[in-house]
C-alpha cells in the first residue's frame, strides 16, 4: 500500500493467472473509498472494475486471542536469490477474521485477502486469488500453522511490527 503525495492511496497485486488487481482511492472517515481495477497483464485490457468502500475495523482483540499474528514459512534461497514459502497474517475480530495470504515463489504474490474464511476447531479454511479462487486449509498445531502439504508456518513475534507505522530509515548513499 502506498500513500501518494496527492493524498490518495493505491496498491497493486502481483499477476495471478495473468490478471493484476489495482486499487486507487482516498481516505475517508472510517476507512477508504476507491476502485479496484482488474487488468489483463499481457494486453493491459481492463476486464472489470468495482467501486468499493473499505471500512476500518477496531484493532483491540480479546485478551484470550492467541491466534492473531503473522505466520511464515518464507526462506531465502541465497544461490538463486529467491524467496520461497508463504506468509499468513491473521487478525481475528469476534466472528469475522481478516486473513491475508502472501505466497513466495521467487517473488511475492499477494497479499490476497482470503474470502469465505471459516474456523472449525483448530482448522482455518478459505479461498484466495482471482479470477478463479484457490481453496486452502491450515491446521493450528501449537503456536504454528500447518498447510495440507505439511508445510509449517511459524508464529511471528506479534502484530505490532506489522501494523504500527515505523519511521523510515534513510538509505546509505552506497549501491
Amino acid at each position: 500500500m502506498r500513500k501518494n503525495p496527492n493524498g490518495t492511496v493505491s496498491w497493486s497485486s502481483a499477476p495471478r493467472f495473468e490478471v493484476i488487481e489495482r486499487f486507487q482511492g482516498e481516505p475517508r472517515p472510517g476507512g477508504l473509498r476507491g476502485v479496484i481495477t482488474y487488468i489483463r497483464e499481457t494486453t493491459g485490457q481492463v476486464t472489470r472494475t468495482s467501486e468499493v468502500d473499505l471500512d476500518s475495523a477496531a484493532f483491540p482483540m480479546p485478551a484470550g486471542d492467541t491466534v492473531s499474528d503473522v505466520y511464515s514459512s518464507v526462506t531465502y534461497i541465497q544461490r538463486a536469490g529467491d524467496l520461497c514459502g508463504a506468509e499468513v497474517l491473521i487478525l481475528r475480530f469476534a466472528r469475522d477474521p481478516l486473513v491475508l495470504l502472501t505466497t513466495y515463489e521467487g517473488a511475492a504474490s499477494g497479499p490476497w485477502a482470503m474470502t469465505d474464511v471459516r474456523w472449525a476447531g483448530d482448522t482455518l479454511s478459505g479461498a484466495y486469488g482471482s479470477p478463479r479462487p484457490f481453496r486452502i486449509t491450515f491446521v493450528r498445531v501449537g503456536a504454528s500453522l500447518r498447510d495440507i502439504w505439511g508445510t509449517v508456518l511459524r508464529k511471528g513475534g506479534g502484530l505490532k511490527a506489522v501494523l504500527v507505522d515505523k519511521p523510515h530509515t534513510p538509505c546509505s548513499g552506497r549501491r
